[in-house]
């Protein structure tokens, strides 16, 4: 889509506020559409959270713990695969599914969850070896090499921003479905993104993170252990299927305003 079309349709130039009510709308939309899908996700995620909870909670400064929490994360981006991919069809290709498909022999998602990996990797690998550095290396090598893993994440982050377009194009079998053409396609839109995903997610972390840290620390001053850790689960379930809901969305309406090359044939230029 050329930047005088994506205009005259509206979608390239909203400002960052209506970048992210369209999110929050079209999540809602999903949830209203999907009510199976969703739920069953939830399901899935609410079990991994509730036995993995001491992960989550308690180990993720240690190196054992920070690993095995990235397996239970890797594991809960698993059983969201599905309703991803469906959120991202639904919004630009207005499908409703009326089944939860965990179908890991399907094309489209071994690719999609590959994406997910490589993310997860792309920002793991330098925290763990980070807590290495800090943990083997004395003094102030280690806090220098640790200094060094963690602007390795924060270059991270950065491609996983610019990566967000993939995850759609996969979800509707785009032909140019290729990192570079993510790159590409984001490239000059990377502040404007940080921003619509920063200002999107602030209701979610204030609305979930502070809520559920302080119903925690509540539950478990009055010594009702059990039960907070089964709310703290169903509390992080909400957010990981919010998350994937949400951000789904946002990176559909995003591939449809600027994925030209992620949209052309590996044979065929993207659009001026």
């Amino acid at each position: 889509m050329s930047d005088s079309q994506a205009a005259a349709d509206g979608v390239s130039e909203p400002s960052v506020g209506q970048w992210a009510a369209t999110a929050w709308r079209d999540a809602l939309a999903a949830f209203q559409q999907m009510p199976g899908v969703l739920g069953i996700a939830a399901l899935a995620s609410f079990v991994i959270h509730l036995v993995a909870f001491p992960l989550f909670m308690f180990e993720s400064h240690s190196l054992g713990g920070n690993v095995a929490s990235t397996l239970a994360l890797l594991l809960d981006s698993f059983v969201m695969t599905p309703a991803a991919i469906a959120v991202h069809r639904f919004v630009l290709l207005g499908e409703c599914a009326t089944k939860y498909r965990l179908e890991p022999s399907e094309p489209r998602f071994r690719r999609f969850f590959f994406f997910v990996f490589m993310i997860n990797l792309v920002t793991s690998v330098p925290v763990t070896l980070a807590i290495l550095a800090d943990t083997y290396i004395p003094g102030k090598l280690g806090n220098g090499v640790a200094l060094l893993f963690v602007a390795m994440v924060v270059v991270g982050m950065i491609l996983v921003l610019r990566s967000l377009l993939l995850f759609p194009a996969v979800a509707v079998d785009a032909p140019g479905v290729a990192w570079t053409n993510a790159l590409q396609d984001t490239k000059g839109h990377t502040l404007h993104m940080l921003v619509i995903v920063f200002l999107t997610g602030i209701p979610l972390v204030i609305g979930l993170k502070l809520f559920s840290g302080a119903l925690y620390y509540v539950l478990s001053s009055l010594g009702a252990l059990t039960l907070s850790r089964f709310v703290a689960a169903m509390v992080q379930t909400i957010e990981a299927l919010l998350t994937a809901v949400l951000y789904a969305g946002l990176a559909s309406r995003m591939f449809a305003a600027f994925g030209d090359r992620l949209k052309a044939p590996p044979d065929q230029p993207a659009a001026a």
